[in-house]
């Protein structure tokens, strides 16, 4: 009776395993994209300024600030 029970938890737990290991990767890699499509402040701000939304002295004194 226990001689059945072993070997198939090993196998429960084996799947088990690999499902969380996939989950994992698929969370982990999904990550990676969000960040990567986000900019950040430094890169906003060059983007308006090449835009026009923002003039030069407006864009130094932001750029200024971001750097404190």
């Amino acid at each position: 009776m226990m001689s059945g029970f072993i070997p198939g938890s090993a196998m429960i737990l084996f799947w088990i395993l690999i499902i969380l290991a996939i989950a994992f990767l698929v969370r982990t890699l999904k990550g990676q994209e969000d960040t990567a499509a986000e900019p950040d402040a430094r890169g906003i701000l060059d983007e308006r300024f090449a835009r026009g939304e923002i003039d030069h002295r407006e864009y130094q004194e932001r750029k200024r600030t971001l750097k404190r």
